[in-house]
């Protein structure tokens, strides 16, 4: 299952970076925001193997999406000197997020079962996305001047 979502994460990264590049941040983050919690609550409802197994395929195409624009948004917020750290402050808490997901998912898995660990998952999602979106839009975020051929 861990590969059905894996492999578009991958696979998808460079051709959504460049989306990015052409449209700007936002939409590819607040749109992927938006969709990668419902397709997490989705993965919790399947109820065959296979249709889980081609949520896990959505999930990881929608998280490719949002991966490139949200490294991208981290490295235009931050000083041109800083991004290094900028970036290492991402990642250090995204994989402190990622801990947590397991930790909380486990949990609620075991004392209430698996789709209410596939709701909490998509529901932080929803309402992370939800609450950071008026802040998100606030930002005045450059878009790529793209080079004509």
């Amino acid at each position: 299952m861990l590969a059905l979502f894996f492999a578009p994460f991958a696979l998808l990264q460079y051709p959504f970076g460049v989306l990015s590049d052409s449209v700007g941040r936002t939409i590819p983050i607040v749109a992927g925001s938006l969709l990668y919690g419902l397709a997490v609550i989705g993965v919790g409802l399947a109820p065959t193997v296979v249709l889980a197994g081609l949520g896990m395929v959505l999930v990881g195409v929608i998280g490719a999406l949002m991966s490139p624009a949200t490294m991208a948004l981290v490295t235009d917020l931050a000083g041109e000197s800083g991004r290094g750290t900028a970036m290492a402050g991402f990642n250090a808490f995204g994989s402190v997020g990622f801990l947590a997901g397991i930790l909380v998912g486990g949990t609620v898995a075991s004392e209430v079962g698996y789709f209410a660990a596939f709701v909490v998952a998509g529901g932080a999602e929803l309402a992370l996305a939800l609450v950071t979106l008026p802040r998100l839009l606030e930002l005045d975020l450059p878009v790529e001047e793209q080079p004509t051929d």
